[in-house]
């Protein structure tokens, strides 16, 4: 299965993004207030979802944004369940924007991004309520 098909086949709900950005957005966090090298100890958490742990790690080691994508594009495409690869793309650009040091709005929009024009505008929408 490809990764647009995985999104197709409406293998993520509201409550799977949601859950998803709530656990990017913590490590975003703390990643902000205690440095990169903070995520090395939660990149060996078992608990934590595999692509997130293994891009926790790659950030926490410096390694290139480039080959962190890479790494994270093979580890997903080699999964089979759709759900599962939708939520791993979502890890992966979740880590990206942890890697660049981006703002939450950024953040939010990034990973919205791959769920479709529908789920933009209404974070969009949402943005706009609030002063960023």
């Amino acid at each position: 299965m490809d990764v647009m098909s995985a999104f197709d086949a409406g293998a993520l709900g509201p409550d799977d993004f949601n859950k998803a950005y709530a656990l990017v957005l913590n490590y975003h966090h703390k990643a902000r207030r205690e440095g990169v090298l903070s995520l090395d100890g939660p990149s060996q958490d078992r608990t934590l979802p595999l692509v997130f742990r293994k891009g926790l790690g790659m950030v926490a080691d410096g390694t290139d944004p480039s080959e962190v994508l890479s790494r994270l594009s093979t580890l997903i495409l080699k999964a089979s369940d759709p759900g599962e690869i939708a939520l791993g793309v979502l890890y992966m650009q979740g880590i990206y924007s942890l890697q660049r040091g981006e703002s939450m709005a950024v953040l939010k929009m990034r990973m919205a991004a791959p769920l479709g024009i529908e789920a933009m505008a209404g974070i969009i929408e949402e943005l706009e309520g609030r002063a960023l």
